[in-house]
């Protein structure tokens, strides 16, 4: 509280009333809780549509037998010699 309330009480003193502070953030606690219960609702609904739009998107590949394929070289595959301009993929398998 700063000195000049205690001089002239503001209007938040004046009209504070101590029984209906503790009611009303009885209140307000009950209401958090079901915002957080809703809240938790939409993030799961929103994962689920992201889910299903990256799985409507994907292409699944399957490889056969005899395929020519180009398959990426891992840093830990490289040697310690080579640099910027080796190839970033190893021949057709």
């Amino acid at each position: 509280m700063i000195p000049v309330e205690i001089a002239e009480p503001s209007l938040c003193r004046i009209t504070f009333e101590e029984q209906g502070n503790a009611e009303a953030r009885v209140a307000e606690l009950d209401l958090i809780e079901e915002e957080q219960e809703l809240t938790k609702i939409r993030e799961e609904a929103m994962k689920l549509n992201i889910v299903q739009k990256y799985d409507k998107r994907v292409r699944p590949i399957n490889f056969t037998e005899g395929d020519l394929i180009l398959r990426k070289i891992e840093p830990q595959r490289k040697s310690a010699g080579e640099g910027k301009l080796t190839p970033k993929w190893e021949g057709a398998y």
